[in-house]
């Protein structure tokens, strides 16, 4: 998974979260970060075939400056059960 953050304000983010290994779709996030907490969800597919992930989970983060990434957890859409594990590491384009 690659983030891409368009644009910040007052805490709310919001971009696209890219997967080159998941028929190379693109969705759009939202969400939120205060201090070291990044919260965001997938909500809606802008390319690629809509069936390829699960859009509304949430991702739930914490942000480490030393390594510059967001590690954390997924929750299904309804949040009852964790999903899985991700990390994204920053990198310069």
């Amino acid at each position: 998974m690659q983030m891409h953050v368009a644009g910040m304000q007052a805490g709310q983010m919001r971009g696209s979260l890219h997967w080159p290994d998941i028929k190379d779709v693109y969705t759009e996030m939202v969400g939120t970060a205060a201090g070291c907490k990044v919260l965001f969800t997938e909500t809606r597919v802008i390319r690629g075939p809509s069936r390829s992930v699960v859009l509304n989970g949430r991702y739930q983060g914490v942000y480490d400056p030393t390594g510059d990434t967001i590690t954390g957890k997924w929750l299904e859409p309804r949040g009852l059960r964790e999903g899985g594990q991700f990390q994204i590491k920053r990198v310069s384009l």
